[in-house]
């Protein structure tokens, strides 16, 4: 028993890592038709070939792709926001330090990897 779960499990995760979502829904689909009666299949047939004519099935995806792409933008806002003040804050440090005469050095410089007193 075990052993079978064990392949199922590596099974379904080969198809998810290989990207291959629609054998893992065609087995689920194959799975729930071998346990309902004839009668229902055909109900359930129905529906679905329904759903497919229908402008909700190409609604619902879409949907789901505008939700997720306003909240991949929503965080992307904020990592580029955060992004600019770090710069904002250190172009300040530096010029202002410029003008008074109080030059450090940079503790953290992310650009490059070279430094100028090592040379």
């Amino acid at each position: 028993m075990y052993d079978f779960l064990i392949n199922l499990t590596d099974k379904t995760y080969d198809l998810i890592n290989s990207g291959n979502i629609i054998g893992i829904a065609v087995v689920i689909l194959l799975f729930i038709l071998y346990k309902l009666s004839s009668d229902s299949i055909n109900e359930h047939v129905r529906a679905m070939i329904a759903l497919l004519a229908s402008e909700k099935f190409y609604m619902i995806p879409l949907f789901m792709l505008l939700l997720f792409s306003v909240s991949i933008n929503i965080y992307q806002r904020k990592i580029y926001k955060l992004e600019i003040k770090r710069l904002t804050d250190l172009r300040s440090t530096i010029i202002h330090g410029r003008e008074t005469g109080e030059l450090t050095t940079l503790q953290e410089h992310t650009s490059i990897d070279f430094n100028i007193e090592e040379t």
